[in-house]
């Protein structure tokens, strides 16, 4: 990329709170003047999603994907774009002369909600504003006649909804110390709380505050507008992350709307979102979409949008309610978004890192600008493609699954939840031992083997405790409340074959048996089903109480009955292994928890459809 001439640079300037606020400056820069590159036939603008976002970071990733796609070295540091000399328009000498083709512009748009980060007394806290939502489905819920009553939302939906939300934001914490741990491991390094907090505050911002929402939405005209200018001739391609989706959107329906749409808008030909939370946004937030069908404008060509998520995201969802919404409210005519440019996947290994990885995806930056920015497929009045499978434009497929990621996210986490439990059960059972034989006979010590078969037993147990527990309270589906049942049993089985192991190695151990510790559990499973159903926002607290209290009991009952020689060990390591037990399963079961809510609820979008059926 070289200088040919001083970059344009256009700033809008708006004012944060009131008249005598601070001015905040969001600046596109959209490559140099027309005469050094009047080659430049596309300007791509990127816009960028939540977080403390780092100014031209963002097209610094878009530039380094289509560098990529041309075979050319990303090698282009942030300085660069920020270099007097600089240029987003590239100019030869360049190893791939397609780039010279290009330009890049940028919606910065962070400073709006970080000045309201800022001042300390304008968000909602998160967690209190994440209930409010409930709260406002509260407000749209329609009980509907006793024929379709059954089909839509219950009380009991929007109670297990506070619950899994609390439990969510709960869980969040615990991996944040988990996540901690990693980065001091130098496994990997990754802020899940900052992205939870920094996404909520965003969409504050956006969804709620009008006055900030209007700043951010001149920022984006303001853009295009500039970038137009600089570039009458050149195509418009938007790349739109995360919430920057929403703010697309909103910024293309007021521009289309308007009683003179701006000249940019005929220029719009592709828009790529990736991770958007644009349906999330159609179902809460209904009234920010509303005003009516676009302006007629004869001759446009509809904008080719390509949305790409992936299913472990739990931001990004398939936008089938927004392809809806276009066909329903008059939209066809500007956005051309079909089935098979709506792409799901799973790439990602982790939940919430899943939300900024697509920057890194070569495969889905391939795909978009194959089939939109450079298709001349399209310019040559072929029929446009029948389905993902078909969906080839020069040997670039459709982006798909990486197996082992999908297999990988799917496994490791029971695996993690009951390596968990097996170190619970373990603390215990060293504690008891001690304090019921401190100085065994000779040749009665119990085994590596037998005692590992013991805790794995117990493990097996808790597992099959909490899922039978737990999965009741995650979900109204039968089946998987059938499956509870039924992986429970196995499990418990499972466990009554492995407990007696202990027993059989010193013969004054009492072994356990499926019926001294299989109907104990199952009173203890039935029993906080009960309280969870009469009391929802409980939530684990009483399988722990209970079940702490059942084997607490059992193994104490254990130790009398099979006392050592001489006086008993200490009491207190019994009962600092057993508060660890506790905290060991706590932190389990919010992980099992949460898990299961992302397998189900997220990568199913059934979490979506709920919404839908809890909303009008």
């Amino acid at each position: 990329m070289s200088a040919t001439s001083p970059p344009v640079v256009s700033t809008s300037s708006v004012a944060v709170g009131g008249a005598g606020g601070v001015v905040v400056e969001t600046t596109g820069t959209v490559g140099a003047s027309p005469v050094a590159n009047a080659k430049v036939k596309k300007v791509v603008v990127a816009v960028h999603g939540v977080g403390s976002q780092v100014r031209y970071a963002t097209i610094q990733a878009v530039v380094a994907q289509f560098c990529r796609y041309y075979h050319s070295p990303p090698a282009i540091p942030l300085g660069s774009f920020h270099n007097a000399q600089a240029t987003f328009a590239f100019s030869p000498p360049l190893p791939a002369p397609q780039l010279e083709s290009l330009a890049f512009a940028e919606v910065y748009w962070a400073r709006v909600p970080q000045d309201a980060v800022s001042d300390h007394d304008t968000l909602e806290e998160a967690r209190k504003w994440t209930m409010t939502l409930v709260e406002r489905l509260r407000l749209r819920y329609a009980p509907g006649p006793p024929a379709n009553r059954q089909a839509r939302a219950k009380r009991r939906d929007f109670e297990l909804l506070r619950q899994v939300l609390s439990e969510m934001i709960q869980t969040v914490t615990v991996l944040e110390r988990l996540c901690f741990i990693a980065d001091r491991a130098g496994l990997f390094t990754f802020d899940l709380r900052r992205l939870l907090d920094d996404y909520l505050g965003d969409v504050q911002v956006v969804a709620e505050f009008g006055d900030s929402r209007r700043k951010i939405l001149d920022a984006f005209s303001k853009v295009l507008c500039d970038a137009h200018a600089q570039y009458p001739g050149a195509e418009l391609h938007i790349v739109a992350h995360s919430e920057g989706t929403v703010v697309t959107l909103l910024g293309l329906l007021e521009a289309f709307r308007a009683a003179e749409p701006p000249a940019w808008t005929r220029s719009v030909r592709g828009l790529m979102t990736i991770g958007s939370p644009i349906d999330k946004h159609l179902t809460l937030w209904p009234e920010l979409f509303a005003g009516g069908p676009p302006t007629p404008q004869p001759g446009i060509e509809p904008i080719e949008w390509c949305n790409y998520y992936d299913r472990g995201d739990p931001i990004g969802f398939e936008l089938d309610a927004a392809r809806c919404w276009i066909a329903d409210h008059g939209w066809s005519g500007v956005f051309g978004f079909r089935p098979d440019r709506d792409i799901g996947f799973i790439r990602y290994p982790f939940p919430g890192k899943a939300h900024v990885d697509y920057w890194e995806d070569e495969a889905v930056f391939r795909h978009f600008i194959a089939h939109v920015v450079k298709p001349e497929a399209a310019r040559t009045g072929k029929p446009p493609l029948a389905g993902r499978k078909a969906a080839v434009v020069r040997g670039v497929p459709v982006p798909g699954d990486d197996l082992i990621y999908k297999w990988s996210s799917t496994l490791l986490p029971y695996l993690l939840v009951f390596a968990m439990l097996f170190l619970a059960a373990y603390f215990p059972f060293k504690a008891i031992s001690a304090y019921t034989s401190p100085h065994p006979v000779p040749g009665s010590e119990i085994g590596t083997a037998a005692i590992a078969l013991d805790v794995a037993g117990s493990a097996l147990l808790l597992f099959g405790m909490t899922i039978a527990a737990r999965l009741p309270q995650l979900t109204r589906a039968w089946t998987w409340r059938l499956c509870a049942v039924v992986v429970y049993g196995v499990l418990a089985g499972i466990a009554s074959l492995l407990l007696p192991a202990t027993g059989g190695v010193d013969p004054r151990l009492p072994p356990l048996n499926a019926w001294g510790l299989g109907f104990p559990s199952i009173v203890v499973v039935i029993a906080s089903l009960l309280f969870s159903w009469l009391r929802p926002g409980w939530g684990f607290k009483p399988l722990l109480a209970l079940g702490g209290g059942m084997l607490f009991t059992i193994a104490m009952h254990r130790g009398y009955v099979m006392p050592g020689d001489g006086e008993p060990g200490p009491l207190w390591p019994v009962v600092l292994s057993f508060a660890g037990f506790v905290y060991l399963w706590w932190l389990a079961g919010l992980i099992f928890d949460l898990t299961f809510v992302w397998h189900v609820q997220i990568r199913q979008s059934r979490a979506m459809h709920c919404l839908r059926r809890m909303a009008r």
